[in-house]
């Protein structure tokens, strides 16, 4: 008696001593579960309703005939999401491509078309205001028309769902040493590119559009376009709406697409490489605090400093000389010159040269900070860059900069801006060496 009782399972408590499974309507030797030698407890099922001979579970086999058959179909299931997410990944980099590429076509046009109306239209009047008309066309071209054009073009596409974070003032500080830093780098590799194409077809390469563009223009003016409005449209450009509409597929190839594609813009070396390198830094800090405020002030720092301060000093240093029909290039060399100049110029001079040479020094600084930054936080692994389990793998994202056509559209206009340049010195250059 005492022995069917200790085998007996209650159908009003949930405990079970034998290897018996009561359903509270049938028992069923089917549901018995054998082991072939002794049946543990822990294997005992109660269940609430019928439970039926496919629910019968083998201890001698790990797994049942349905997992066998996910276990051979996962591969295939893989394999053809990460194709449908590869093509994904290739339709959003052809889009933005071709209408980042379009954008850069239609810039082109704006401001050649406006150059060239001025300058036949009213030639005087053009070749007085020059720099003040290019600054101008700058204004128009990227804030007025680029913008807006980018911005409709794109938005019906998908975008990201950035999360908003604070970036906070100490990270601040450390992303404005680590942007130095990146100058400092971008700058050597653009030098190097830039004075091989200058060098040997210009009787002087430090000569460019840029240089008379920042040198010959109003301070307040040059600082309001390049130090306030350039920063604020060309983060919108570059890293608001091209971001927003590239992450989904990435964060990886959102950060490169952002930094390659706003340094090419620029169109020369002299800018292109640090730009690039910058470029990636703000991607990076958009994408982790959503926050393009960040960026753009960052942006308007660089660009107020250099814009204000150092071209301000260097156009000091121009005006005096200029004033004093000194040649700068060759002031150096010319030590009688210098022994000609009164008393009041050469302490003018003196001044001015004592605070550009410190202030470099202190930009020198800065940079060199800004590289030992850098390298302690990729030491210390704080640059994380995530990939979802929906987003291709970073070698596909960024091969897909290259491999996805219609972004050498975007590739093509900026070789123009390359090639104009670079391409009018050395056509010339070679001119006159057939010539003679």
């Amino acid at each position: 008696m005492e022995d069917n009782i200790q085998n007996t399972v209650s159908t009003n408590e949930d405990f079970t001593t034998g290897n018996v499974i009561n359903t509270d309507e049938n028992i069923t030797t089917d549901n018995v579960v054998n082991d072939n030698e002794s049946i543990m407890t822990e294997n005992e099922i109660n269940a609430g309703d019928n439970i039926s001979k496919d629910n019968v579970v083998s201890i001698n086999d790990n797994f049942t005939t349905e997992n066998l058959e996910n276990l051979n179909e996962e591969p295939i299931s893989d394999n053809s999401s990460n194709d449908k997410k590869g093509f994904s990944l290739r339709k959003t980099m052809n889009s933005i491509g071709w209408k980042y590429g379009l954008m850069g076509i239609v810039y082109i046009v704006v401001e050649i078309g406006i150059a060239k109306l001025f300058s036949v239209a009213f030639p005087n009047f053009y070749e007085k205001h020059a720099i003040y008309i290019q600054l101008a066309m700058v204004v128009f071209t990227v804030d007025m028309v680029c913008f807006p054009f980018i911005w409709l073009l794109t938005s019906k596409m998908p975008k990201a769902n950035i999360e908003k974070r604070r970036l906070g003032f100490g990270k601040f500080l450390l992303c404005l040493l680590i942007m130095y830093g990146l100058i400092g780098i971008g700058v050597i590799f653009g030098m190097i590119f830039h004075y091989a194409l200058t060098l040997p077809f210009s009787d002087n390469p430090l000569d460019s559009g840029l240089l008379d563009l920042m040198l010959g223009s109003n301070p307040f003016i040059r600082i309001l376009v390049v130090g306030i409005l350039a920063p604020i449209f060309e983060e919108l450009i570059f890293r608001k709406v091209l971001i927003d509409h590239v992450a989904p597929k990435g964060e990886l190839v959102a950060i490169l697409a952002s930094g390659l594609m706003f340094g090419l813009f620029h169109g020369n070396f002299q800018q292109g490489f640090f730009t690039a390198f910058v470029g990636c830094l703000f991607a990076y800090i958009y994408l982790k605090t959503g926050r393009v405020i960040y960026t753009i002030a960052l942006h308007m720092i660089l660009n107020c400093i250099t814009s204000g301060i150092t071209v301000g000093l260097v156009n000091w240093y121009y005006k005096i000389a200029a004033e004093n029909n000194i040649d700068v290039n060759t002031i150096s060399q010319n030590t009688n010159e210098l022994m000609n100049l009164g008393d009041e110029v050469m302490l003018k001079l003196s001044l001015i040269s004592f605070l550009l040479v410190g202030w470099i020094l202190l930009l020198l600084l800065l940079v060199l900070a800004g590289i030992i930054s850098l390298i302690v936080v990729l030491c210390m692994k704080k640059v994380k860059i995530t990939r979802k389990e929906e987003h291709d793998p970073f070698g596909r994202q960024f091969l897909s900069l290259v491999t996805s056509p219609c972004m050498w559209i975007f590739y093509a206009v900026c070789m123009f801006l390359f090639g104009n340049t670079y391409l009018p010195d050395i056509i010339n250059k070679i001119s006159d060496i057939i010539k003679r």
